[in-house]
Parts: C-alpha cells; structure tokens; sequence
C-alpha cells in the first residue's frame, strides 16, 4: 500500500475509484493500515494509500485535520465521496460504501 505526498495525491485520486486513510504522528495507526491492507487484496479494482497530515498539506485543503483523523476518505473521479470514522473502520464498511448505502459527504 502508498504512502502518498502532497507531489502523488492529485494523480493516485485522478484515476476512478480510491481510497485513503488518513493519520498522524501522533496516532496509532496500525489498524486502519491493516484493514486498508486487507480492503486492497481483496479489491484488486480500487487502490489504497495512507496520507500524515503532519508531513503533507494537501489533507488541510480538504478539511482533514487532527481533530478528525484517523479517517478512511473514499474519492471517486478525483473528488471526495464518502468519508468512514475510525469506529466504523472495516473492511465490509468500505465495500458498502464504495457501492453506495452510506451517506454522501462534503468536505471543506
């Protein structure tokens, strides 16, 4: 799974469906890797990456700050989708939410 930089993320969401989690140094985030880890080997179709808001900036542009990671962000055609809290993290979550069945989001 990538790691994505400010320099890859416009090009890891530009291509269909995707999802990122996002963290931060100060956060363990060991389950949310493992579940995107998880999510990707059985979804060959849709890529997964994490992002640190503490290394990057790109996440502040979309609203993603301290205060809400971890958070898994789901982007479709290069916009965001659909946005899973870290209590709802799994791997089922995802697959539901790519095909539909959770809210739509709007992110700053």
């Amino acid at each position: 799974m990538k790691n994505l930089t400010d320099n890859d993320y416009s090009g890891f969401i530009s291509g269909g469906t995707c999802v990122i989690g996002f963290t931060s140094d100060s956060l363990d985030a060991a389950d949310m890797t493992n579940i995107l880890n998880e999510f990707e080997g059985k979804n060959a179709l849709v890529d997964a990456a994490t992002m640190n808001i503490d290394k990057t900036s790109t996440p502040k542009t979309l609203g993603v700050t301290a205060a809400v990671v971890p958070i898994i962000v789901i982007f479709k055609n290069g916009k965001p989708f659909k946005v899973i809290q870290k209590n709802d993290f799994s791997v089922e979550k995802i697959t539901k939410a790519i095909g539909g069945g959770t809210a739509n989001i709007t992110l700053q």
